[in-house]
């Protein structure tokens, strides 16, 4: 058969071929044809056909060379080489593997492999072997158990490769190993640790295994105990991030570099429980090794000491306590040495000085402090006065370097004698209420000094460095201040009661000098009337001296006799009632001198009780001169009150008589311009400003006749105010809004506050703020224009501001602005008649209200009209 490229298959080829590929299932298969044996292989990528030739006696050579080259190879090797086909059944075995087994060549090929396989593992080699054959799996790795002919148990680590030929698989090839002597080692290591595993777990002692990353491999149940976490929450977890916190990370890193170096350790760490505790444990670690010698992680061995480390810290902190305790029984002995020194010294101090400046000396120098300053309150003036010092604030004869005075309230000094809390200044560069004294320092200790509930002084301390004073300073000075409480309340009230007790001595000699100086006599009489005390001005008033005097009544000496009946009636009615009606008050009634005159004084009798005793003390003066000045005044009055009279009628009259002529001028002037005007139009022009010269200059004279005759009105009382309540705003509007047709000027109207009906005179206020919108207008000029404004802010009164920006008013005339016909100096030609700010303050007092003026020269002038809401 020859096969050519490009040219169509023998018949016979196909003949052999056809048949097989019809079978989809094939994709290989051997055939023979004759001598010829072909072996075709079809590739499903392409549909092509492999197809290999060979001759029969070729192809069983080669088999056979390639099978004695592969004997040679396996007879040789040391490890146990054996085939099996597909049914398990030996079907080579090398020499190796007889050894093994004891078992010879012809018993191991009438043999399965699985009668050398121990009973109980049978069935286990049988399906990992059924499963690599199943699956095609080419190669696989098993380690078990074989009974040698001896009965003796080997294990075997044995690698299976599957056979196969052109068509399908034939059997497995097995190369094992001898691995019994290693499979016991291991099984020896894991009886050891499982030993050592339920001695720990006996013990009730942690174990936990860690990867070379910390990784969690294993962990007893003793070590779940102890941390609370299950084993499924702690295998695979990272042990430092999940028990430890930073707090001891340190211990940890250390203990990994031990590890490293394949050092073993025993050491305490804190532990973090699942519950958030803290728990302290004392751990034995060490490294862990492979067969090969390699680290491969770390085991711990976990005891719970927490309970053991609380005992210590318990016994530790009671050590401290009793330390502590000693140290404070030390400082409390030195502190009542001092106490009680202080308290013996203290019976013997008996004024304030002296007991301020035991405190200062005596019990600070026995606390090692730098600066003390004793402040005590003074009544008089409210504030604390520096009264004793120690440190750089005194000097040796006790006098204070200095001394300062602080307000309740300021500083840290007063904040506390204001409060009556003490206060530890632990930095006072951070305290705003500081004070710096004699020098900066760096703290502070402020202690009140209470009787009765009152500060009455302040124990003050100061040192150089920051956080210097303790709760047990502030207990100490709390004490002191204590003990020195009532020795300085007591101290301050004899001071104060023989400040009194001088002022008292000096008042009585005072007064003493007062009555002997007076210029009114002053008598003081017993409850019997009998004379006790007679000044000189009584001496000078009386012509009695004093000797000649005291011991006789009143009666016998300065009452005339025509009173002395009422007097003595008038003495029993006070101490039988307790009423008198010529005490306490100021009467006048006659008197007599010892030259017999009876003559008028003014007496007035207060009645005293000293210790129980009723005294009477009169203070009386001769009034004869001022009964003949008042005489002479009522006399100069009524003649005063007859010229007001008259010129209260002379104004109506000569109101009354120039109104007439003034009337016929303005109608004589109306009629002759109506007559001109009807009998010469072209001439009226000329003469039209002297007609309305002539009628300005009436309505001048008017108005000043109106003024006056007004003025007239109200020093006559003839002006009655009836106020009512009124709307001021529409009232100024309106007045507002006349005076800009009027004058022509723009007059600028505000309002400020809530407007509200005000009570007042509409035609009263009417002249009031008619005349100051005139002024405001005839003295501005030119000027920037008027404002009024309304101001309602306050509750019970509303305000009127008229303010210009013209002429203004020179200072030495506005005392006098608002008397009848005064004007300022600087009106020049303006024309005025000086009565309307007149009307204008009467009219504004008869409201109960008052009108004021500010003003500066060239800067314009404002007045302010109060007017009262009631």
């Amino acid at each position: 058969m020859e096969l050519v490229v490009g040219q169509k298959v023998s018949p016979l080829i196909l003949k052999a071929i056809i048949p097989q590929v019809q079978n989809s299932s094939i994709s290989s298969f051997t055939t023979e044809y004759e001598n010829i044996i072909l072996s075709a292989k079809v590739d499903a990528s392409t549909d092509l056909y492999h197809i290999t030739f060979s001759k029969r006696e070729d192809r069983e050579l080669q088999k056979k060379y390639a099978t004695d080259k592969y004997r040679l190879l396996v007879e040789a090797a040391q490890d146990v080489i054996y085939e099996i086909d597909l049914n398990g059944q030996f079907t080579y075995v090398n020499p190796k593997a007889t050894e093994v087994s004891g078992y010879s060549e012809a018993e191991c090929l009438k043999m399965s492999y699985l009668e050398l396989v121990r009973d109980d593992w049978e069935d286990r080699v049988q399906a990992f072997y059924l499963k690599q054959v199943k699956e095609s799996i080419h190669s696989t790795y098993l380690e078990f158990p074989i009974i040698t002919k001896k009965g003796k148990e080997v294990w075997l680590g044995q690698n299976v490769q599957l056979l196969e030929d052109e068509i399908a698989q034939v059997g497995l090839m097995a190369i094992a190993r001898d691995i019994t002597i290693v499979h016991d080692t291991q099984k020896a290591l894991e009886r050891s640790e499982e030993k050592y595993r339920g001695i720990i777990q006996n013990l009730q002692y942690g174990l936990m295994e860690v990867d070379l990353d910390e990784k969690i491999i294993y962990a007893n149940e003793a070590m779940c105990l102890i941390t609370g976490y299950s084993q499924e929450e702690l295998v695979g977890q990272h042990a430092s991030d999940l028990l430890v916190d930073e707090t001891t990370r340190s211990v940890i890193d250390n203990q990994h570099e031990q590890r490293l170096e394949g050092v073993a350790s025993v050491y305490q760490l804190k532990l973090r429980h699942k519950n958030g505790d803290e728990l302290w444990a004392l751990i034995s670690g060490a490294p862990i090794f492979d067969v090969d010698g390699n680290r491969v992680g770390s085991i711990g061995i976990h005891m719970d000491i927490t309970e053991k480390q609380r005992d210590q810290e318990a016994l530790v902190f009671a050590r401290n306590q009793l330390e502590q305790q000693n140290e404070k029984l030390h400082k409390n002995q030195k502190f009542l040495s001092a106490i009680n020194g202080f308290v013996t010294k203290l019976l013997n101090d008996e004024t304030l000085f002296e007991i301020a400046w035991e405190i200062a000396e005596n019990v600070i120098d026995q606390f090692g402090f730098e600066d003390c300053v004793i402040y005590v309150l003074n009544d008089d003036t409210g504030k604390l006065t520096q009264l004793a010092a120690y440190g750089a604030k005194s000097t040796k004869n006790r006098q204070v370097v200095d001394p300062i005075e602080i307000e309740m309230g300021v500083g840290i000094v007063g904040t506390v004698a204001q409060s009556g809390v003490a206060e530890i200044i632990k930095d006072t560069t951070k305290d705003p209420r500081y004070i710096v004294d004699d020098a900066k320092r760096q703290s502070e200790i402020t202690v009140p000094i209470i009787a009765d509930g009152k500060v009455i002084g302040i124990i003050d301390s100061e040192h150089s460095d920051k956080n210097y004073f303790s709760d047990a300073h502030l207990e100490i000075l709390t004490t002191v201040a204590n003990l020195a409480s009532n020795r300085l309340k007591n101290a301050i009230a004899n001071q104060k009661q023989l400040q009194i007790e001088g002022e008292l001595r000096d008042s009585e000699e005072k007064l003493r000098t007062i009555l002997e100086s007076a210029i009114d006599g002053v008598i003081s009489i017993d409850a019997k009337g009998v004379i006790a005390e007679w000044n000189k001005q009584a001496e000078v008033i009386f012509g009695y001296k004093a000797e000649e005097v005291i011991g006789l009544t009143l009666t016998e000496t300065i009452i005339p006799p025509n009173f002395r009946e009422a007097h003595d009636r008038g003495m029993k009615h006070y101490f039988r009632t307790g009423e008198g009606p010529v005490l306490n008050q100021k009467i006048e009634i006659s008197a007599l001198r010892k030259n017999g005159e009876e003559f008028p004084i003014e007496l007035a009798i207060i009645p005293v009780r000293t210790k129980g005793v009723q005294t009477f003390t009169a203070f009386l003066s001769d009034i004869t001169i001022q009964k003949e000045v008042r005489l002479e005044m009522e006399k100069a009055l009524n003649k005063e009150k007859e010229v007001n009279e008259l010129k209260s009628r002379f104004v109506a009259m000569t109101s009354h008589e120039f109104r007439t002529p003034l009337t016929t001028i303005k109608q004589n002037s109306d009629l002759i311009s109506h007559r001109l005007e009807l009998t010469a139009p072209d001439q009226f022009p000329k003469y039209a400003k002297y007609f309305d010269r002539i009628e300005s200059e009436l309505g001048r004279v008017t108005g000043l006749m109106n003024d006056i005759l007004m003025l007239g009105r109200i020093e006559s009382g003839k002006i009655e105010i009836k106020k009512k309540e009124n709307d001021l705003v529409e009232f100024c509007q309106q007045l507002v809004d006349k005076q800009r047709v009027d004058e022509n000027p723009v007059m600028n109207f505000k309002i400020q506050g809530v407007p509200r009906p005000i009570m007042f005179d509409r035609q009263l206020l009417h002249h009031v703020v008619l005349n100051l919108l005139t002024n405001a207008t005839k003295y501005s000029t030119g000027k920037k224009d008027p404002q009024v404004t309304l101001v309602f802010n306050e509750l019970d009164k509303a305000r009127i501001h008229v303010k210009d920006f013209g002429i203004g008013i020179p200072k030495k005339d506005q005392k006098g602005l608002f008397q009848s016909f005064y004007r300022a100096t600087n009106v020049k030609n303006i024309q005025g008649s000086g009565l309307g700010l007149s009307i204008v303050k009467e009219f504004t007092e008869m409201h109960g209200g008052k009108v004021e003026v500010i003003s500066e020269v060239n800067k314009g002038a404002e007045f302010i009209v109060e007017i009262p809401d009631k």
